[in-house]
């Protein structure tokens, strides 16, 4: 049976966190290799393609799910898409602004900084990798959907404020900052998942690693769920396999393992 094999970037192939921000060269041939055998191999992500770095752009896949799945393409085709559009996102837009709530609005093209310039920005730009040149300033408002937000809230009450407005999303807090993910609550890793599995038909053998709560959703839907080593223990508990950490070639050790590729690529 054919293989699909689902990849979460940060926390699985690289951790930019602790500066390791390549993907090794073994599991690149990994990669090559399970392809070569008729295998697909898709990085499966809370970003959207904008704030993914030139280096993961480049690795040897056929597709992504992107944006905590709203988005999917394969080999440059859309195959899932939910985005804001229209008047409900220029409501969001005028709210943002009125309330002086920063934020990062994710398209796959591009992604529109409210305060491009602002140090915390730079800062959280700079640590996560996200690149620049993909980097608009939202004012601009030349684009015509929007997959997911970030949202930078100071206070209980602007939180409180925000997600009345925004109903239709879901916040995630990230780890270590007053970012939020702010999520079409309709989306998950799962929805994009299936419609790759879809595109591919279901006669396939479906695999999936990961790091974190957005995981559990994509691990329900395959055949083989791969928790990393430093993942969190929820995830870890409904993985039907447990691997090494991220920075110890923990993706390459399981698909070596599961017998998805030889042993014989360092």
């Amino acid at each position: 049976m054919k293989k699909i094999v689902f990849l979460d970037i940060d926390g699985t192939l690289v951790e930019y966190r602790i500066g390791k921000d390549k993907v090794s060269d073994a599991t690149i041939r990994a990669f090559e290799e399970i392809r070569q055998k008729g295998g697909k191999v898709v990085l499966c992500s809370g970003r959207a393609l904008s704030v993914m770095d030139d280096h993961i752009r480049s690795l040897p896949v056929d597709g992504y799910v992107t944006s905590n799945g709203a988005y999917a393409e394969i080999d440059g085709e859309i195959v899932h898409n939910v985005s804001l559009t229209g008047d409900r996102l220029a409501e969001v837009l005028d709210f943002l602004d009125e309330n002086r709530i920063m934020y990062i609005a994710e398209t796959q093209e591009f992604s529109y900084y409210s305060h491009l310039n602002d140090k915390e920005i730079v800062d959280y730009v700079t640590v996560a990798k996200m690149p620049r040149k993909y980097a608009k300033d939202a004012r601009v408002r030349d684009y015509q959907g929007v997959n997911m937000f970030i949202v930078f809230l100071d206070t209980k009450e602007q939180e409180e404020k925000a997600r009345g407005f925004l109903r239709e999303f879901t916040f995630i807090r990230q780890t270590g900052y007053r970012a939020y993910d702010v999520l079409f609550t309709s989306s998950s890793k799962a929805e994009g998942a299936l419609a790759v599995r879809r595109h591919f038909g279901e006669d396939h053998e479906t695999y999936a690693f990961g790091d974190g709560m957005n995981d559990r959703t994509l691990f329900s839907v395959v055949d083989v769920s791969i928790a990393m080593g430093n993942a969190c223990d929820i995830l870890k508990e409904e993985a039907t396999h447990i691997t090494e950490e991220v920075d110890k070639e923990g993706v390459l050790k399981a698909l070596v393992s599961l017998g998805l590729v030889s042993s014989n690529l360092g």
